[in-house]
């Protein structure tokens, strides 16, 4: 076998293996809008630059059929490119988005790196004291009750950079949130009456949710790299989709 045989064989190989941990980041743990929004689309060209790149130019340097040591280079090599993708999957499980919280007039994407241990376990209700597998769950927030707290939390997003969004201890469920979601919401015709771009992403994304303009409105939505417009119904209240556009 030549060492460019050798070489393809391991480009294919690393391709598959790829393509799997790609499709698992985009149906699992960062579904569509989110995998652009949260940076994941930087941290997965570094991966596959070290797992489909590297590899394979490994082994054509290094292959030579009949060599002593081949099978402990080969070895070597694939240690690495395996300790490289366990080591980036990690970084971009800690990355992924867990929760996708309502938050006086905004949607805020947390990460799950963004949110502590000690933060979780401070959430008052069950399905907030754990971090989310497939996605995040949409929450609300309700508003701290006591002057301390209001300080607090004051304190908090001023010198710590960490507001009401990324503590569980405010989240409640989404249908409980109170009629400050609906008083915010933005008319829709804020957006459409921007660039032809900007209109045909909008159409897109109500044609696919199934509403009618004058159904829909939005909400600026914060996220780690963008800040996108989130679509809502303007009944319920229910996030539709986050659409690629400055919601300001």
């Amino acid at each position: 076998m030549s060492r460019w045989t050798a070489s393809g064989i391991h480009l294919l190989i690393s391709v598959g293996i790829a393509l799997l941990f790609v499709t698992l980041m985009l149906l699992i743990w960062y579904p569509q809008p989110y995998f652009r929004a949260s940076g994941a689309d930087q941290l997965l060209t570094i991966l596959i630059g070290v797992d489909v790149v590297i590899g394979p130019l490994l082994t054509l340097v290094v292959f030579k059929s009949g060599k002593k040591t081949l099978k402990f280079d080969l070895g070597v090599i694939g240690f690495l490119q395996i300790a490289a993708l366990v080591y980036g999957a990690s970084i971009v499980w800690q990355a992924r988005p867990v929760f996708l919280v309502f938050a006086v007039d905004r949607f805020v994407l947390v990460a799950a790196n963004e949110l502590s241990d000690e933060d979780l376990s401070q959430a008052e209700l069950p399905q907030f004291k754990s971090l989310s597998w497939t996605g995040p769950r949409v929450v609300g927030t309700k508003r701290p009750t006591t002057i301390q707290e209001r300080n607090q939390l004051l304190f908090s997003s001023v010198f710590e950079q960490k507001d009401i969004d990324r503590m569980p201890k405010y989240y409640i469920p989404f249908e409980e949130q109170d009629g400050d979601l609906h008083n915010r919401v933005i008319p829709l015709d804020k957006l459409l009456s921007r660039d032809a771009g900007t209109r045909d992403l909008i159409t897109r994304a109500l044609h696919k949710a199934g509403r009618e303009k004058d159904q829909v409105g939005y909400l600026p939505l914060l996220a780690r790299k963008f800040y996108m417009a989130m679509l809502v119904d303007k009944t319920s209240g229910v996030p539709l989709s986050a659409v690629h556009v400055d919601p300001w």
